[in-house]
């Protein structure tokens, strides 16, 4: 009997605590129902009005000023991490910034500590309707007159900290210092000094003429009056592009007449093989000073090695020879060699059978100054064609030679052979200070020199000198192969961040840094974003060194919209 009745109270004990257990659980159930359904997501909120020694769970500062929204997303990004830390963070997380600009110091950087969960991924978006601003850099003021140009001393800058390459002025990229002067009218085509030859004679050609507006410029002395023929000695292979001919496709000008199309420009057969050809324009010259426009109207590309203008119609050269006739008694010959133009634009023209220089170039006689020279930061900024590996260069400016009219340059970024043809300006320094929306920053004074526009204003205009590149950073653990993972940024607005020569140099051009800069990241969302106003390029997606940083996945969600 006591067997019978221990194996009762033993099953209905079991009984007991299956029931507690379940209620326990019902009610953990009921509990976690209720919070999930009250909030679906952990939220904090970041607003220029905001403190980062409140909550931030407020989207605004309450009454009494003793609670609101934090002031930073660094605050913001360290509270996410003490909720990891503790265990918390088991939600979604949104971080909405409120309207207005955030400026920075110091780029936001973000490692695998931060990283959210598939189920728990950290947004930092805009909150409803508003446009935050980024700022990768900082409101200057007090500005003083000198003369025609504003002054303000920046102590940061003696003191070797600061030092910047960008301005902008009430949303607007300023010009530094910088000849031949920007033609905001024409600005690919205009304001700059091209790279000249120091050589002659056959046996060069100009190439890569081959896009749309690409064009040339010839100064030519003309002995007499008549009607001139005018030949052109190229080699072309377009038929395997598509194109059968170059006829009517490309076209000369002389001085301020009407363009004149080019015809009998079939295929050469090889891009160096050569021939003359006369092209079925003629032109009514008067003796003295003419500038010859050649211009690609159509694309299609020539190899163009020489020009000749002839006042003698029966005059015929060799098909494929470059020793020509002499013209009859009392006719002239104008040869013009196809390097030796004045003037020039197009994107990858290059001149064939030259060997340029990585560090120095010749420049046409009155352009230069050798005083410049003489500024301590002063730069050639140069679009080289001499190699894929970077579009744009920007070296240091050692010497100026006025003899042999000898550029000499350096630095890392002096990577590629300088061309005739190539396009550069010189830039930052401060003789060069002439016209307005230009600036000049003194590094040994500390001061920013600025020449305002008309419509500038000391009391409204916001004038902000950039203090970082990147703006955000989220980067992995390269040590342990741990990338970040799950950060979304969402419908934000990236601006008025700087520089650095070597951001547009390796990789055909494209750089290796960014407003945004992630690597060894997955699962990252950007999207809906905007870059206004930048100094580097707006997303830089970079694979990491350890073979677990596989960057698998970035997803651009929407269209990133980017406005430089």
């Amino acid at each position: 009997m006591r067997f019978l009745l221990s194996i009762y109270n033993m099953t209905l004990s079991l009984r007991v605590e299956f029931y507690l257990i379940l209620l326990v659980n019902v009610l953990i159930t009921a509990l976690t129902s209720v919070t999930c359904s009250a909030s679906k997501e952990i939220v904090f909120y970041i607003s220029p009005m905001g403190n980062d020694a409140w909550s931030g769970k407020l989207p605004a500062p309450n009454a009494a000023g003793t609670d609101g929204p934090f002031a930073t997303i660094s605050r913001a990004r360290n509270a996410i991490r003490a909720l990891k830390k503790s265990g918390l963070l088991i939600k979604p997380v949104t971080v909405y910034l409120r309207d207005g600009q955030y400026f920075l110091d110091e780029t936001i950087s973000f490692g695998p500590i931060d990283s959210g969960y598939p189920n728990a991924p950290i947004t930092y978006r805009a909150y409803k309707a508003e446009h935050p601003v980024i700022v990768g850099g900082r409101l200057v003021d007090s500005f003083r007159k000198r003369g025609h140009l504003l002054v303000t001393k920046l102590p940061q800058v003696t003191a070797g900290r600061g030092y910047f390459r960008s301005l902008f002025v009430d949303s607007h990229r300023e010009i530094r210092a910088r000849e031949p002067n920007l033609d905001p009218t024409d600005p690919y085509r205009k304001g700059f000094f091209y790279v000249q030859h120091d050589y002659h004679g056959f046996g060069f050609a100009v190439g890569n003429i081959h896009n749309r507006g690409d064009w040339l410029e010839y100064d030519i002395n003309v002995p007499a009056d008549g009607e001139y023929f005018l030949w052109v000695y190229y080699a072309a292979l377009n038929r395997p592009l598509g194109i059968n001919t170059m006829d009517n496709r490309t076209a000369v000008k002389v001085d301020n007449g009407e363009f004149r199309p080019l015809v009998g420009l079939t295929d050469t057969g090889g891009w160096n093989i050569f021939k003359w050809s006369r092209v079925g324009v003629k032109f009514h010259l008067a003796s003295g000073h003419h500038i010859l426009h050649w211009e690609n109207l159509k694309g299609g590309s020539l190899n163009i090695e020489a020009w000749a203008l002839i006042d003698d119609p029966a005059w015929q050269p060799h098909v494929h020879v470059t020793e020509l006739p002499k013209p009859a008694n009392g006719r002239h010959l104008i040869l013009i060699q196809a390097e030796n133009f004045t003037r020039s634009h197009g994107p990858q023209i290059s001149v064939s059978g030259s060997n340029g220089s990585t560090t120095s170039f010749t420049y046409n006689a009155g352009d230069l100054n050798p005083s410049w020279a003489n500024a301590s930061d002063a730069e050639i900024h140069i679009f080289q064609s001499g190699s894929c590996r970077a579009f744009l260069e920007i070296c240091k400016l050692v010497a100026i030679d006025p003899v042999k009219r000898k550029v000499k340059v350096r630095g890392p970024e002096c990577i590629a052979e300088l061309k005739p043809g190539d396009r550069y300006w010189i830039e930052n320094v401060p003789q060069l200070l002439d016209q307005p929306h230009e600036w000049y920053l003194d590094r040994t004074r500390g001061e920013l020199l600025y020449m305002p526009p008309a419509d500038f204003s000391s009391d409204r205009s916001q004038v902000i000198v950039p203090t970082i590149g990147r703006i955000i950073e989220l980067i992995g653990d390269e040590k342990t192969g741990h990338p970040v993972k799950y950060i979304r940024f969402i419908g934000l607005t990236f601006s008025y961040n700087d520089y650095s020569p070597a951001d547009g140099c390796v990789g055909f051009g494209m750089g290796n840094n960014g407003t945004l800069y992630l690597h060894g990241a997955e699962n990252c969302e950007i999207s809906n974003c905007k870059f206004i106003n930048i100094g580097k390029y707006a997303v830089c997606l970079v694979r990491g060194h350890n073979p677990k940083l596989c960057t698998s996945l970035y997803w651009l969600g929407k269209p990133i919209e980017m406005v430089t």
